[in-house]
């Protein structure tokens, strides 16, 4: 299919992916325009080529706890996802699951049961089998087993409508970006900034060895013996700072533009050299005073 074609299909068509923002930017940077400047009109543009956009990461997310109360949600990624919905209790958690099929030529996907995670052509199966399953399990979210029937692909569209149009947002401050109106308010924990008690070096091995908590997360270094992570939600940051307040080897603390980042650290050196030495206590308590707020 041609470029345009594919376009001018997704007009009139839902786009569906799963945590797709990135994969939006490559669309629109390679077969469209280059990437604006402009946050506010990078939006309007994806929305006008792209009226029904659909994120089955955003959409697990939306559904968290009926996928909790079913036991089918331990990670949201997308080869987790279908593994759950493939399981035998995610094919039978309600009543008349879709059941989804490869195409009679489609031999490699199909034989074997062998898994091709992260190949376009694999992917795009899941993230259509995915959305299936979850749509199905919002429409039998309440109903009693004796009033269960077959739902029709149009009660599926009708029901992700409050879904539409946002696209999850890794790790960032807001959780996704809304194509047809306001972002949400930021709800996103602060980077945490981990150190050594010691000040011995800090590599990703060891922070990997000596942390407990099994969560998904970002990791950068901000020193030999520095490194800056990031979590999903307040609840794996509690659990991390809670672990870390006790630990022998590592220290954690929320993470600070003002003290962390080269800007804040020569706003503050510039800061006492302007004041002068009788400035100085002043201005220290003027900054840690700001400092519970950046």
């Amino acid at each position: 299919m041609h470029t345009s074609e594919f376009v001018s299909q997704c007009s009139v068509q839902p786009l569906i992916g799963h945590n797709m923002l990135v994969d939006l930017c490559l669309v629109y940077e390679n077969f469209y325009r280059s990437l604006p400047d402009s946050y506010k009109e990078f939006k309007h543009n994806v929305h006008q080529l792209f009226p029904l956009i659909i994120d089955t990461k955003q959409l697990s997310f939306q559904l968290r706890k009926p996928l909790e109360s079913y036991d089918l949600l331990e990670f949201n990624g997308l080869p987790e996802l279908y593994e759950a919905f493939t399981s035998a209790k995610g094919k039978s958690v309600v009543l008349f699951m879709p059941d989804v099929v490869h195409a009679r030529d489609c031999v490699k996907y199909s034989n074997g049961g062998k898994k091709y995670f992260h190949e376009a052509g694999f992917d795009a199966f899941c993230v259509g089998f995915v959305f299936l399953k979850l749509m199905h399990l919002l429409a039998m979210n309440g109903v009693k087993s004796s009033q269960a029937r077959p739902v029709p692909f149009s009660n599926y569209l009708k029901l992700v409508e409050c879904f539409v149009n946002k696209v999850n947002v890794i790790r960032g401050p807001i959780h996704y970006v809304n194509f047809d109106g306001v972002d949400p308010v930021a709800a996103r924990p602060k980077w945490i900034m981990i150190t050594t008690r010691n000040g011995s070096p800090l590599t990703s091995d060891i922070l990997a060895k000596n942390m407990e908590n099994r969560v998904y997360m970002d990791v950068q270094q901000a020193s030999s013996s520095k490194m800056i992570i990031a979590v999903a939600s307040l609840k794996q940051a509690d659990e991390i700072m809670g672990q870390l307040s006790s630990h022998g080897l590592l220290h954690g603390r929320y993470y600070s533009w003002l003290w962390d980042s080269p800007s804040g650290q020569e706003i503050i050196w510039w800061t006492v050299l302007l004041t002068g030495s009788a400035g100085i206590i002043s201005t220290t308590a003027s900054l840690l005073r700001w400092w519970n707020f950046v």
